[in-house]
Formats: C-alpha cells, sequence, structure tokens
C-alpha cells in the first residue's frame, strides 16, 4: 500500500481538526462537478500545475513513475498549493460545493485535503483488481511525451 502525505488525508478539514461531514445529495449523480465546465477548469489547473511542479523537479515522469510518483516528490503539499494553486483558481472549493457534488468546504484549504488533493493522487495511482494500489499514469487528464506530462487543453 502506497503511503500519502499527511497534508493530503482526505476528508480532513484543517480549520476544526475533524472529518467534513457530507451533505445530502438529492438532485445530481456523482461526479458531476469533475464533468461540468468550472470542474474541468479545476482538474486541468490542476494537472497544468502537477506537470510544471514535475518539470521544475527535473525528473522525468519515468524516473517519478519508478520511485512511486509520490506527489511530494515533486514539491506538492499543501503550502505549495496555496501558495501556487490557489490564486490560479480561488473559488475552486465554492463551485465545487455549488455543484452539491458531496462533502461543503468553507474554505479552499479544506478542499484541498478533502478533495483536490485526492484527485492529485489519483492521476497517478490506480486500484488492482486483486488489491493494493499500483503507481501509473491513471486519470492525469494528458499524456507523456519525451519525459514530461502533457495536459491535455479544454
Amino acid at each position: 500500500m502506497l503511503n500519502v502525505d499527511a497534508e493530503c488525508v482526505p476528508g480532513a478539514n484543517p480549520d476544526t481538526s475533524v472529518l467534513c461531514e457530507p451533505e445530502p445529495n438529492t438532485s445530481i449523480k456523482k461526479g458531476s462537478f469533475r464533468r461540468s465546465e468550472r470542474g474541468k477548469l479545476v482538474i486541468n489547473s490542476l494537472a497544468i500545475w502537477i506537470a510544471e511542479r514535475l518539470q521544475r523537479s527535473g525528473l522525468t515522469f519515468e524516473q517519478w513513475l519508478v520511485s512511486g510518483c509520490q506527489l511530494s516528490q515533486i514539491g506538492v503539499s499543501r503550502a505549495t498549493a496555496v501558495a501556487e494553486l490557489k490564486p490560479q483558481i480561488p473559488d475552486a472549493h465554492e463551485w465545487y460545493n455549488e455543484s452539491r457534488d458531496g462533502k461543503t468546504y468553507p474554505t479552499w484549504e479544506a478542499y484541498w485535503n478533502g478533495s483536490l488533493c485526492n484527485r492529485g493522487i489519483y492521476f497517478f495511482r490506480k486500484h488492482k483488481p486483486e488489491g493494493g494500489i499500483v503507481a501509473c499514469l491513471a486519470e492525469f487528464p494528458g499524456t507523456v511525451e519525451t519525459g514530461q506530462l502533457v495536459p491535455f487543453s479544454l
């Protein structure tokens, strides 16, 4: 089983140190936020940011893959997400909340901890049918070219 950075624990609310309580979702299918225009913008922004972080790390995707695709290895953390990604999509948590796609998050940081970081993790993780998790190019919305991640454009 792969370890997940403590700052990326899904469901953790940094403001209260308790799990965020989900609100009932009665009208929209789960996962619909990611398929919405705003959701696609958020996911694409995350993908571009992670690709840029990998490039700045000096590692190729193949080197990073062999080492397990740990986001922390390329400098992805709550602090760097707040400093670099939040200014690009400052209203992402509000858009997610408006979608009523699951939990609601009072702050961007809570959204990072409870959902967005997990999306980044599963760009490069896949559950094996026999159990366990394997590092791979999984849900990343893009491809790999000459050792670098290339997100698809919107």
